[in-house]
């Protein structure tokens, strides 16, 4: 279109509301519409506002009012857009936003058509529109003559009916009225596609694809929420760099009904509508399981927050923190501590902020578990503030141990799986795992930035992060200093989690901050060489585990009970095993007798690992105290493992009583004979028991023989 066919074309720009204007027409209608056009969207705006003060009793009361304003302000549009096109059929009543399921929708050339009254628009009626030239306001197919006796062109009634329907839409979700809410988000969307590149309606276009795309997301209906989003982001880039964009800021959608009040910056409502596109985008391919191209949209998601400061502080933290999963999964360590870094940093700037201003206005500090009171008694709004804090702190805190217990992790298998390679076959390993590493990154940029930007290049600008980032391993650990360094990461957060986490108020997480704790000694007993060190850690494993354990009720934390006694006897086994370990060389080095000190800790190990099996074994009877006849898939390897463990662990008491030896090897025998029959009973459990059941298959043949042997020397 030329400028001077635009320059003739009717604007929305050009609609004034104004009260005093003078609109010739015989019955008034059209005056009457000018000045209750604002009257009516004000009226809305103002009980938007009055919703955030609504009783509990009555949640929704000034949002129904809100909405009474939406629909008369629809019936008059619907009204004025149906004298168009056909003046004689129209009477002096405003067409009711009952019936605004015939009224007219524009078609892709911008044409209308009826639906068929009562007809919803479902999801899948509607396809999103492409990235076709829509071309500006004014570009409707209506002819100058037919719509000059209009005050407001056909154009413009479609652009207006679609925000009334975006904002009736997002209001009926807000009551709970979803298929209603549905219907309208779909009528905006059609509405608004013809004119998604234009000043006026880009705005309403990128929100109503969001709208959409989260409504069918709430039904897990991804994929087909992904065209919404996709589109939104095209028509995004489209208008910022080579569209309408370049010549004429955003309008708000508020200025369209109130051309004469400035209530949005239009630029900064399109940045924060394309960054919750970027942040749905990020979420839907989440759900898809595309996991690259989920962290891509998440990146630039944060970036975008922090550069135009449209980010919550404690919300920002804690997806940055989050953000770093991705990469630690994907073995990019600087990126993922950068994040974290990033996250922390974050977080103490919010509370240093927090005060600072709590010191200007001489606001008393709430200390950990207090709260601060108003004046009518009620829990005042800084305390729960400050408890959000303190739960994002701990959060991020737990993320900063995922990482630690990770690249430990991590660590330990490359050591074992390189353990006997050559210098050359490890030489040629380490070129294999940075080109796959290098490749994975360079496919992230390529798929999700059109390949201008890798993903490793993650760098949010924040200051200060040194205090965060010094001394922290950011690569596979060998030495037992390097894993050193990040069980004192691990540890020191493990300690601030905690701190909110308490087992009074949080017993579940503080259960597992334990858990995570005892994994990191766990992690960092591999890299230990000195045996008496290692034994102190399982040691402080199993003290920590009981002591939580025996503060739960099995009746209420069943699961995390079973968890804690297992990984408890287990920290115990390996204690013993190196104990039993040391007394076998020492028995071999002398003729003397071993001490019986030695002995007593061996066996008292014994006792402690099968109690602690015994209690996650108990936990399966019946109250009446009988275990079930058949394992059930869940809680079937567990329970065969600690029968299996306990039975070997009576072959390990130390004794020299020949009569003892044989009632342990009883023992043993006949708990590796019941785990024998329970597999035979459940064909099922061998596909997860192959090889224990090997072992006690083998036991069951071999005990009686040495049953026999200490028979005749008794």
């Amino acid at each position: 279109m030329s400028s001077a066919e635009e320059d003739q074309t009717p604007n929305i720009s050009d609609v004034d509301f104004d009260e005093d204007e003078e609109v010739a027409d015989d019955d008034g209608r059209e005056k009457e519409s000018h000045s209750v056009i604002p009257r009516l969207y004000s009226k809305f705006l103002e009980e938007q506002r009055n919703s955030e003060n609504d009783p509990p009793e009555t949640p929704y009361k000034s949002k129904y009012a809100a909405r009474k304003a939406l629909r008369e302000l629809h019936g008059l549009l619907s009204t004025q857009l149906a004298l168009g096109d056909n003046p004689a059929a129209v009477t002096s009543t405003p067409v009711s936003s009952e019936a605004e399921s015939t009224a007219d929708v524009p078609t892709e050339d911008g044409n209308t058509e009826n639906r068929e009254a009562g007809e919803p628009a479902a999801a899948h009626q509607v396809t999103p529109a492409g990235n076709g030239e829509c071309g500006g306001v004014g570009d409707g197919t209506a002819g100058d003559d037919e719509m000059d006796h209009l005050t407001m062109p056909r154009n413009v009634l479609h652009m207006l009916l679609g925000h009334i329907h975006l904002q009736l839409g997002v209001n009926y979700y807000e009551t709970e009225q979803r298929s209603e809410g549905e219907r309208n988000l779909l009528k905006a969307y059609e509405y608004l596609a013809p004119y998604r590149n234009t000043a006026e309606c880009i705005l309403g276009f990128v929100s109503a694809c969001n709208q959409v795309s989260y409504m069918l997301s709430n039904r897990s209906e991804f994929k087909a929420s992904m065209p919404y989003l996709k589109e939104a982001e095209q028509v995004y880039t489209h208008f910022t760099t080579d569209g309408a964009g370049l010549t004429r800021a955003p309008r708000g959608v508020h200025e369209l009904f109130l051309p004469s009040a400035k209530l949005q910056d239009g630029a900064m409502e399109l940045v924060k509508g394309h960054t919750h596109t970027l942040y749905f985008l990020a979420q839907v391919y989440k759900e898809m399981n595309e996991t690259a191209l989920a962290a891509r949209y998440c990146m630039a998601t944060l970036q975008r927050q922090l550069t135009n400061n449209i980010h919550d502080p404690l919300d920002w933290a804690l997806n940055c923190g989050t953000l770093s999963c991705y990469f630690i999964s994907q073995g990019h360590y600087p990126e993922a501590v950068h994040c974290l870094a990033c996250s922390s940093r974050m977080l103490a700037k919010f509370q240093e902020k927090k005060s600072d201003s709590a010191e200007v206005t001489g606001e008393p500090k709430a200390e950990k578990g207090e709260e601060m009171a108003s004046e009518d008694g009620e829990p005042a709004a800084e305390s729960e503030d400050l408890e959000e804090t303190q739960r994002k702190v701990a959060s991020v805190s737990r993320l900063w141990v995922s990482y630690a217990m990770s690249v430990l992790d991590d660590s330990k298998r490359e050591a074992e799986f390189t353990a006997e390679m050559s210098e050359e076959e490890l030489a040629a390993h380490k070129k294999n795992r940075e080109a796959e590493a290098k490749k994975a990154t360079e496919g992230v940029g390529r798929e999700a930035s059109n390949g201008d930007e890798s993903v490793s290049d993650v760098i949010f600008d924040i200051d200060g992060l040194d205090e965060f980032t010094k001394n922290v391993p950011t690569a596979l650990v060998t030495q037992f200093e390097q894993a050193r360094g990040l069980f004192l990461l691990a540890q020191r957060h493990v300690e601030t989690a905690k701190q909110f986490f308490t087992m009074d108020d949080h017993c579940t997480d503080y259960a597992e901050l334990t858990q995570n704790l005892s994994q990191v000694f766990h992690r960092l007993a591999f890299f230990e060489q000195d045996r008496d060190r290692i034994c102190k850690m399982h040691r402080r494993r199993a003290d920590m585990l009981i002591a939580v354990a025996e503060n739960l009720n099995p009746q209420f934390y069943l699961h995390i009970v079973r968890q804690l006694r297992f990984e408890a006897a287990e920290a115990l086994v390996s204690l013993l095993d190196i104990k039993l370990e040391n007394y076998e060389e020492q028995k071999a080095a002398s003729r003397a007798a071993v001490e019986p000190k030695v002995v007593k800790k061996i066996n008292q190990l014994v006792r402690q690992a099968r109690e602690q099996f015994e209690a996650f074994y108990g936990t399966l009877r019946d109250p009446a105290g009988r275990m079930p006849e058949t394992l059930s898939e869940d809680v079937a390897r567990p329970a065969l493992l600690c029968k299996f463990h306990i039975a070997r662990l009576y072959s390990k008491i130390v004794t020299l009583d020949i009569g003892a030896r044989i009632q342990n090897l009883k023992q043993s025998l006949r708990l590796h004979t019941e785990i024998v029959e329970q597999c035979r009973k459940q064909v099922d459990l061998t596909n997860f028991f192959k090889v224990e059941l090997e072992v006690s298959t083998e036991m069951v043949s071999l005990l009686p023989k040495q049953l026999d042997q200490l028979s005749k020397l008794q």
